[in-house]
């Protein structure tokens, strides 16, 4: 902040030296105020994961529920919901990555959930959408979804996710039942309140 205060003074002090500006804006007042960086509110107070296992605990999921705030320059705020999470599979004394790539019969790691929403103070539904699953990424076990930006105000925002689960990965290979213990993390309806100033 100190660089931009002494950039945008000096205008003033060459011109007071008698030097060209080219143009130039003369007084700090004649530049906008740049807008907030986005920031995250999570369950957890300090925006850590929280850890889910499968049933035999041979799979887990690192997972976050979040709403990320972001503030355009003309003031305006936008509230995004989203998940991130990363996924791990048990094999040999050792946890891995579960990218779904150990082997050619292996799935993808994915999250699912039957809906999301979002609620105003009021109890006004500002957002809704329906079953969603998201499928990680590349060589990783991360997984990421992103919701709709909201227009929001000060005020209170509710966000719902129901049904969540973690499934596929390194032991969903063979369909068989028996397996499920193995690979379906189920994590339950969860929530997210978020107080804007």
């Amino acid at each position: 902040m100190t660089n931009l205060a002494g950039r945008l003074a000096l205008p003033a002090v060459l011109a007071a030296l008698g030097v060209a500006t080219f143009g130039l804006p003369a007084t700090a007042g004649a530049a906008q105020a740049a807008a907030a960086a986005p920031y995250s509110v999570c369950q957890t107070s300090d925006n850590s994961t929280t850890t889910y296992k499968s049933k035999d605990t041979y799979s887990k999921v690192n997972i976050r529920f979040c709403a990320e705030i972001a503030e355009a320059d003309d003031g305006s705020r936008t509230l995004q919901p989203y998940i991130s999470a990363d996924a791990f599979y048990y094999w040999g004394l050792a946890w891995y990555e579960d990218n779904g790539k150990r082997g050619a019969d292996r799935k993808s790691s994915y999250i699912s959930f039957d809906s999301a929403e979002v609620t105003g103070a009021d109890g006004a539904k500002l957002w809704k959408e329906g079953k969603t699953t998201r499928y990680n990424k590349g060589d990783t076990g991360h997984i990421e979804y992103l919701g709709q930006k909201i227009p929001v105000t000060a005020g209170t925002y509710k966000l719902d996710f129901t049904e969540v689960y973690k499934g596929g990965g390194y032991w969903d290979h063979t369909g068989e039942e028996t397996e499920h213990d193995s690979w379906y993390i189920g994590i339950g309806d969860q929530s997210l309140s978020v107080t804007l100033t």
